[in-house]
């Protein structure tokens, strides 16, 4: 997948207010091996709203969730 927005958190969670483990910029692109269903309420981020979230890996031990409306799949 690809990063659309300028400057995107990767999240801990699949959560709006989540911890921040890293932030990616616009044109990276990362490993994404599944969609995640969001059941919260919605959130706007790259402005567009939504619910759902990638499950990302950025390179570090530690993966993360980005917002849907901030990548694309390649």
């Amino acid at each position: 997948m690809k990063i659309t927005g300028k400057k995107v958190a990767i999240r801990d969670e699949a959560k709006p207010d989540a911890p921040v483990v890293a932030f990616v910029k616009e044109g990276e692109v990362l490993e994404s091996c599944w969609k995640v269903i969001g059941r919260e309420k919605p959130y706007t981020k790259c402005g567009a709203e939504h619910y759902d979230w990638y499950l990302v890996n950025a390179g570090t031990l530690r993966s993360g969730y980005v917002p849907v409306t901030c990548a694309r799949k390649l």
